[in-house]
């Protein structure tokens, strides 16, 4: 009985009517945006404000400014690259442009990765401090 009763209540739904999330064109839109940032805890809005007031930065670099702790640092670059609202330098293009300039007596640690915030995704002016 349990189970006829389960398969009339997938019947009786449409198809594609449960899933509320937005289509990919909507998530253009700044609405979208503004709410997907809104979404996130708070150590990753505050990377994402500072990656955009700083410049690209490294972990490092991060966890000196926001004085957090290197697991939350960690875990908000994660999220904060997973809705592609930052994006990872590579290292190599990095060691080129400084190599046009002048000659390094050291070796650059290509381990190191550089975030930067991505142009596109923020149409809208973040609070200024």
């Amino acid at each position: 009985m349990l189970a006829s009763l389960e398969v009339s209540i997938k019947n009786a739904i449409p198809e594609g009517t449960v899933d509320h999330k937005p289509s990919g064109v909507q998530l253009a839109s700044p609405f979208y945006q503004k709410r997907e940032i809104m979404k996130l805890p708070p150590s990753a809005k505050f990377i994402l404000y500072l990656l955009r007031s700083k410049g690209a930065m490294n972990r490092k670099r991060i966890i000196q400014k926001t004085l957090m702790p290197d697991r939350t640092v960690g875990f908000a670059l994660k999220l904060l690259l997973e809705k592609n609202l930052i994006r990872k330098e590579d290292p190599e293009a990095l060691v080129k442009r400084t190599s046009e300039k002048r000659r390094r007596r050291r070796k650059r640690d290509r381990r190191i990765t550089n975030y930067n915030i991505v142009s596109t995704i923020l149409p809208f002016v973040m609070a200024e401090v």
